[in-house]
């Protein structure tokens, strides 16, 4: 079995573009596996099986910025229902 390597990062402009740099040369399960982003203790995103599955977004997240950044990643946007 593989080992798991766990990786906790401040999200800032010099870390980003270190990621933004590495994804240029690695292939997505190079760069990783599953993604989280937190805000405060609260999820603002979740991505299991990274590129290969959907993305999370908080719904606290405005829906124009959400738009933005699905735009940017070249992702389409499907909402939940709310059960």
């Amino acid at each position: 079995m593989a080992a798991a390597i766990l990786l906790s990062h401040s999200c800032n402009k010099r870390n980003l573009a270190t990621l933004a740099k590495l994804s240029e040369h690695l292939a997505e399960p190079e760069l990783a596996i599953h993604f989280h982003v937190y805000h405060d203790c609260e999820v603002l995103l979740e991505w299991y099986d990274a590129f290969a599955e959907p993305m999370t977004l908080s719904g606290k997240i405005p829906e124009n910025k959400v738009r933005e950044f699905a735009k940017i990643l070249k992702m389409q946007i499907t909402k939940e229902s709310e059960s």
